[in-house]
This record gives structure tokens, sequence and C-alpha cells, in this order.
């Protein structure tokens, strides 16, 4: 496992994230490291460029740009090292920054961020550590007043010291500190959400540390090159941050700082173009719009926490291609892990079963599948984001072995299912080596099944295993069995394989929109579901009342 993960968000910056992952190569830790880029949807090839010269590195690409904030939490919820660096795409790394730093984290074991010294492209010292900032911040940042203070602010520069944030162009966290505070607030589309992350974490007792002899060069400002819609954003995410942290009169108050600074901005538009009037009048109504746009309640998105808590397990809130590219990440890793896809019926058992509790609390991946837990977590305040289905997931798991040159072995399903699975992921994935079992019923129970079906995976030696056992046979079977198997992942899919060969028919996609595949399932099979559907359904009904009595208590 690596000791340190390395993300980078990248947008329309590809020759220097060129230099930035050539940079990494050249000054790697003597520790595993691991680097995670995430591009936002750039025009300029930097998602190519990464795919044929930096093939180490693990590429998350965005269909938009989703902001520094919501990339960042993709990068690091897919990553796998004790310390996560939030690295800028146009910086280069010194000789010894990387080690130097996790030897300071190490050291300091009361520090949860750090940052360090930053140099820009003509060698001066470019300040990346500063106190919470102010509404006289804000003021001399508009105006451009703030660059009078730069030699003050350098000498400063040079002192180790205790700071209220640290720039996200280098940001060292510990990742019990990213779990503990959820990841950066994706409120936040560009600047402010460094500074939100450090201040959450002073308040839960964590120290954020400055240290000028960990050093780097920063260029700065290359994914954008104009001042007015820097200014923009940064205005919105400074009201925010204040809304946020301290309240409607603090907020009202740095709002008249900004209203007045853009005026200032505005007539210092037409002053500055005498000879170009109609220009200066063009760029000051522009800035007077932005000015009227600032509302006085800043409305506040939904925020998704990266996972969901619910009955006693943990499950990860990704959409579909955050899913995937944790799973690739374990792949690539070749970390042994467990995939588990829970519903209502899920939760229900492991309330009265200890063994399969246990078993999902060995699991690193946990994807909702039933609708009824995306419920819950918009009942209980932390909503999830996708369903994650087992039988969408077993295509999307075929599909990224088979990109990946990786093996998958399949396990259960009825008798003769597992055949027609093969013959039809040949015809959908020709390269993608398979193998497939299905044991006979009662198995877990016949030490001498077990033993054989732990060497036919052995002889195969998959990189991947997916079960269709049924719950809790499945989850409960590998918990027990899994230090014998040869395999990266081993996922539980349920009744994946009969949907994949057709044996079963979903649900039609507006059922599945609007939460009813369950009524579906249930017309088709009465007899084998109406325990589970009626009876279950009103079972965790009580158990989402409880959950929700506990939180209105304040209970953990």
């Amino acid at each position: 496992m690596p000791e340190l993960s390395i993300v980078v968000v990248n947008w329309n910056a590809a020759p220097y994230l060129r230099a930035c992952l050539q940079s990494i190569i050249q000054n790697s830790p003597p520790f595993p490291y691991e680097v995670i880029v995430v591009d936002n949807s750039s025009e300029d090839g930097s998602a190519s460029l990464v795919e044929k010269d930096f093939s180490f590195v693990l590429l998350i690409k965005n269909k938009q740009n989703t902001g520094f904030a919501r990339a960042a939490n993709q990068g690091w919820q897919s990553s796998q090292g004790k310390y996560t660096l939030f690295l800028n795409p146009d910086t280069l790394l010194f000789a010894d920054t990387l080690k130097k730093a996790v030897e300071v984290m190490e050291k300091e074991k009361g520090v949860g961020i750090l940052g360090g010294l930053s140099f820009n492209g003509k060698g001066e010292i470019n300040p990346s550590a500063y106190p919470i900032p102010s509404s006289l911040r804000l003021l001399a940042f508009i105006t451009g007043l703030n660059r009078l203070f730069a030699v003050s602010r350098w000498e400063k520069a040079k002192k180790r010291r205790y700071s209220g944030y640290i720039q996200g162009s280098f940001l060292l966290i510990r990742r019990q500190l990213l779990e503990e505070l959820g990841g950066f607030d994706e409120n936040f589309f560009m600047y402010g959400e460094d500074i939100d992350l450090c201040l959450r974490a002073w308040k839960k007792g964590w120290k954020v540390l400055y240290d000028p002899e960990i050093r780097l060069i920063h260029y700065g400002g290359k994914s954008r090159d104009e001042r007015w819609p820097i200014i923009q954003d940064y205005i919105r995410s400074f009201l925010y941050f204040y809304q946020k942290h301290f309240g409607i009169s603090q907020t009202a108050r740095i709002r008249l700082v900004a209203q007045a600074s853009l005026l200032f901005l505005a007539l210092s538009k037409i002053v500055e173009n005498p000879l170009f009037p109609r220009r200066g009048q063009e760029e000051a109504r522009e800035i007077m719009r932005f000015r009227a746009s600032l509302s006085p309640k800043i409305k506040k998105p939904k925020h998704y926490p990266p996972y969901f808590y619910f009955a006693g397990i943990r499950i990860n809130n990704f959409n579909h291609p955050e899913a995937l590219a944790a799973i690739e990440a374990v792949l690539r890793h070749q970390e042994p892990s467990f995939l588990f896809t829970p519903n209502a019926h899920h939760i229900i058992l492991l309330q009265k079963d200890e063994s399969f509790r246990q078993a999902y609390q060995k699991a690193s991946l946990v994807f909702a599948d039933g609708m009824s837990l995306l419920f819950a977590s918009y009942l209980l305040g932390t909503p999830l984001r996708a369903r994650l289905a087992g039988a969408d997931i077993f295509s999307e798991i075929c599909g990224l072995a088979a990109s990946l040159g990786q093996s998958v072995f399949l396990l259960g399903g009825e008798r003769g299912e597992e055949q027609k699975a093969i013959i039809k992921i040949k015809k959908f994935w020709p390269r993608l080596r398979a193998k497939a079992y299905s044991p006979p019923y009662g198995f877990e129970n016949d030490p001498q099944e077990t033993e054989k079906i732990i060497q036919l995976i052995r002889e195969f030696s998959p990189d991947i295993l997916l079960c269709f056992l049924g719950s809790p046979k499945t989850e409960k079977w590998l918990s027990k069995h899994y230090s014998q198997l040869p395999v990266s992942l081993a996922a539980s899919l349920g009744a994946a394989l009969s949907y994949f060969i057709g044996r079963k028919k979903r649900a039609p996609s507006f059922l599945r929109r609007l939460g009813l595949e369950w009524l579906w399932r249930f017309a088709h099979e009465p007899r084998r579901l109406w325990k589970r559907y009626l009876i279950g359904n009103a079972l965790f009904l009580g158990i989402l009342i409880k959950e929700l009595n506990h939180r209105w208590k304040g209970e953990k």
C-alpha cells in the first residue's frame, strides 16, 4: 500500500501538467507512492498526454468541469495512501520535497495539514500560508492593493509557524483527517475550499503547519489567465465561506465590502481607458452587473459527504464514474478488497447476524444497490449520489478487466448459467480471460466442495472473483476463505449473472428510476419474495425510524 497519494486536479494546463509529473518522477521519495490525475474536461489534450506518456498515473476523466473541490474529492476517494498531497499542475518539486513533507507529518502527530514555501517562475518567494481572511483582505484583493504588502509577506514566509490555512497548490493532509472532515466542501467551485478545509481541521483539534524547509515552484494561475473571472469566483466563495462559518451579520458586512470594492473597480476601468472610453464603459457595466447579482442570501447547494453511515455499516457515496475509478484503483494496486452491494434485505440481516456484520466490516467498497438506502440517506440528511446496482456493476467490471488485461472467475448462479455467461462474455469482451463454476446447493456446509472451489480458483489464478451465491451466504463465505484466494477483488453481485444471461428480466428503466424495481421483482416471483418485501420493508422502516430518532437526539 502506498505511503503517499498525490492528487493533481487539472484543467487545460497540459504543458505544466507534463512538467509537474516529470518533476514527481525525477524527485520520487524513498517510499511507495501513487499519482492520481483528475482531468476536468480539458480541451488541450491533457488526458491524452497522461494516457500516452504517464501510464503509471491513475487518470480520472470528467465529462465536464466539476470544479476543484469535487475533482479533488474524486481523487482522494480513489486513493490508498496514508497521506494525501493535493498538488497543482503548475508546480515543480525539489529533490527532497516529498520526503521532508512526510517526515514532518510522521514527527508532528498533532499536525493534520502541512504546507511549504513556494517560489514563482522568477524565483521570487510566493507566500502560501495565511491567517483566516478578513473583509480587508477581500477589499485588497479586488482592488489590487494586496500587491503593496508583498515585502512584509515575503519576510513572514521564511518563518516556520502554525497558520490559519494553507493554499491548495501544495496541501498535504492525513487521510484519517480527510475522512473525518468528509473531504472538501463541494459548494466551493473554485477558491476558498482550502480555507474552509483548514478551518474545519482547526475546529476538530488538528493543527495546520507551514514549514519553509519544504520547497516547491508554483507558477500560479496557469489554468486561468484572466483576472476578472477569478475575482467573480473569489467573491462568491468568500460570501459562502463567511455565511457557513460566521453567520448572517458577518456575511452582510463582507457583502458590503465586496460591493464597495466592485464600485471602485468599475470606476477605475473608466479612468484607466481615456483613449478607449467605450471599452472602459463596457468593462465597467459588466462589473456593475455582477455587483447587482450578489444576492442578499447565498443559496447553499447540496453537499455530498464521501460516506453514508447507516445501521452499523459504511456505504461509499460514489456516482458511477467514481465507483469505476475506485474499482480500477483496487485492481491496479492489487490490494485484496471486498465489494458488497447492500439493499434493505441486507440491512435487516445485519441486525441479527454477527458473522454477516463482521464480513461487512472487512469490505473496503460498499455500493448501495437498493433504492431504499437512497431514500433513507435523504431522510437522514446525508444523500447518496447514485444507486450502484450489482447488475450494472457486473458489466462494468468485466469491461474494466478486459481493458486492463486481467481475468475474472464467476462463482455461483443456477446450474448451466455459468457456461452461458462465459459464451456471452467472450462475445462482448473477446480478450477477457474468464472461467465459471456453479457449486451445488449447500456447498458451504461441505468441506470437500469448499476445498474444490478454492482449488479451482487457485488453478485459474484470477484477478477478480465475482460471486452470485446469494446473501448472506456470499459475504460470509468470502470473509471466511478470502485469505486462501489469489484475487485482488472479490465482489458479491446478487442476481447479476441471471440478468446478464437473460434468465431473469430487469424492470423497465422508468420503474428503476422511480425506485419500484422491487415491485417488478415481486410481481414476477411472489412466492419467493413476498416475505422479503412485505414483511422486510416494514422491518426496514422500523430500522430507519430508529436511526432518525438517534440523529434527532444527537447520537452517533
